[in-house]
């Protein structure tokens, strides 16, 4: 998402510093839900869709990867395979939609 204004105008407009908002837009530092509740409104853009951004995992996923090992396995080896991740990762949810309707 993309305004026509500086930096430094748009973090005075959610009350944090332009180095503050500088990280966020690098993915340097996360916004707390009150300051991406801030900016979504200032980009009159849904919360949920800038959530879509958020590149983290949440810690139900996390809990389950580290009680299945062998997620982190088959992460490591997409990673090292070179291939796109959103070809793979359209490759195995179309796989998973497919396995559930048999």
């Amino acid at each position: 998402m993309e305004l026509d204004i500086p930096l430094r105008k748009f973090a005075e407009k959610v009350d944090v510093s332009p180095a503050h908002m500088s990280d966020i837009e690098n993915g340097n530092r996360n916004p707390s839900d009150e300051l991406l509740a801030k900016i979504a409104e200032n980009l009159r853009a849904p919360v949920d869709e800038l959530k879509k951004f958020d590149s983290r995992i949440n810690s139900d996923v996390r809990k389950w990867a580290e009680n299945h090992p062998s997620v982190g396995v088959m992460l490591r080896h997409l990673k090292d395979s070179g291939q796109d991740p959103d070809v793979l990762m359209k490759d195995v949810l179309k796989k998973l939609s497919e396995d559930k309707g048999t």
